[in-house]
């Protein structure tokens, strides 16, 4: 029997360990991996996230600052 991990996060209940979570990167600054900047702006971030939930993300890494 698999191991679970139950995090409570605001509303939210995510139990690790029941299914593969699918997790993807939206880079929101200039500096990021992306080399077309296309979530620069506030609104298109908040597009390009609400496309990634359409698509039934599971995460959503902002990616927010490089190393």
């Amino acid at each position: 029997m698999r191991r679970t991990t139950v995090f409570h996060i605001n509303s939210k209940t995510y139990i690790l360990g029941q299914k593969t979570w699918s997790r993807r990167i939206l880079n929101v600054i200039h500096d990021s991996f992306s080399y077309r900047c296309l979530y620069l702006d506030k609104e298109r971030a908040t597009q390009g996230g609400l496309e990634l939930v359409a698509q039934g993300e599971d995460i959503i890494d902002t990616a927010g600052e490089s190393s």
